[in-house]
């Protein structure tokens, strides 16, 4: 992904890889479609020996189209141009993997390190190689791929150690429960266990998926755990698309959702460390203001009853981009609304209190309180004190998805 919400590139520099996952797509597309491609690249890792022994034995190295190949030579378009590009390095192999020599490695690092406009996003399954290349440049962030407790554990062991801007875990595909008692530190778990205080000093970007092709889905309580710990340690969580079919069904559980615009969470951290915070019920309003002022009122399902959420698959897809748009709080019109919102709802609380004024009720929902319009924006409503009372987001939620429900309430009361 692009530092502005837009779709990246990717950088191959490097194909082949000898990890050996079974659910490795891009071993399935080197002896697929790319196979005459890749055995006519002679630019082969350690050509002196021809031979290497993989998991299924001895195999021939040119005849081999996943074995590891170099493409220094070709030009790169995704390098070129001064406006900053996010760029993932090595989709089709393992920049530190087994069978890529240093230098290969220190060679892409050092291209990075040249091209300090763009975002280059580096993903590995071999954390313990890592140490050797940190310090890495600014402009890497550094991941590992987990996909059970085993993997995690020694994902986290490995990048506790390097020095890079962003350091994240990609559960991409989440096969295994990472912990249990992930929340938590008790005793009668090995370390490190998935508790707050190492996510918080170890991780800042946290990536769940599911497996494609063929498609196993993780269990929903896997999923659960990661987010409410990362929320937990104020770790930037992005949810991928493929788990839109699991997650569907559970929205009314708001850490798995943007609930402003009907999409997955998908966050990404801006400059690492510094990024990591809570965001407060007042700053989130805040954020749902400049959303409805740019994108108009959320759209959603109206076919789910008792005052649940469920997202449109369709509509999720489509905003996926708009919703992870930088906002601009720069708009005289923007800072208006904003303005005119943060003192209704301080108005609201020194008169009413802390509760909602709609159920009464004061910890519903973990969310706390938001300001509601009774007609929404996108049918004309006004940021007015006759249009707008604090609410707790499930009757908020409620009356959005029935805005007719709320403004028949408003005139007959």
């Amino acid at each position: 992904m692009n530092p502005d919400g837009s779709p990246g590139y990717s950088w191959n520099p490097i194909t082949g890889c000898l990890n050996g996952c079974d659910y490795c797509y891009a071993r399935r597309l080197a002896n697929t479609r790319l196979k005459d491609r890749y055995l006519a690249n002679k630019n082969i890792a350690n050509a002196d020996i021809p031979f290497y022994e993989y998991k299924d034995g001895p195999k021939i190295k040119h005849l081999d189209p996943f074995y590891p190949r170099s493409w220094f030579d070709r030009r790169e378009p995704a390098l070129e141009g001064k406006k900053p590009k996010g760029i993932f390095v090595c989709s089709m192999s393992d920049l530190f993997g087994i069978g890529v020599p240093e230098d290969w490695t220190r060679h892409v690092l050092t291209l990075i390190r040249l091209s300090p406009q763009h975002r280059f996003y580096l993903l590995t399954k071999q954390p313990q190689n890592l140490i050797k290349f940190s310090p890495f440049p600014d402009n890497a962030w550094v991941g590992v791929s987990a996909t059970d407790r085993a993997s995690y554990n020694n994902a986290v062991w490995y990048l506790k150690d390097i020095k890079a801007k962003v350091r994240y875990l990609s559960f991409e595909p989440l096969l295994g429960q990472t912990v249990a008692g992930i929340l938590d530190n008790r005793s009668g778990y090995d370390w490190p266990v998935m508790h707050g205080s190492i996510l918080q000093n170890t991780i800042d970007w946290v990536i769940i998926g599911a497996q494609t092709k063929p498609t196993i889905m993780p269990k929903i309580e896997w999923v659960r755990e990661i987010v409410e710990a990362c929320d937990k340690a104020g770790v930037k969580v992005f949810l991928k698309d493929s788990l839109i079919p699991l997650l569907e069904p559970h929205g009314t559980e708001a850490h798995f959702f943007n609930y402003t615009m009907n999409t997955l969470r998908q966050e990404i951290p801006r400059s690492g460390k510094e990024e990591k915070t809570f965001v407060s019920p007042e700053e989130l309003d805040l954020e749902v203001a400049e959303l409805a002022l740019k994108y108009g009122e959320p759209q959603l399902d109206e076919s789910i009853g008792d005052g649940g959420i469920r997202r449109d698959t369709e509509l999720m897809k489509k905003t996926i981009k708009s919703s992870n748009s930088t906002l601009n709080r720069s708009s005289d019109k923007g800072k208006e609304e904003i303005k005119k919102r943060r003192e209704l709802k301080d108005y609201y609380i020194l008169r009413y209190g802390d509760v909602c004024m709609t159920c009464n009720n004061k910890n519903r929902d973990w969310r706390g309180i938001s300001l509601s319009h009774i007609i929404p924006l996108s049918r004309g409503g006004k940021t007015t004190k006759e249009n707008t009372l604090n609410e707790c987001y499930p009757c908020h939620d409620h009356f959005e998805k029935r805005p007719e429900l709320r403004i028949k309430e408003a005139q007959n009361g």
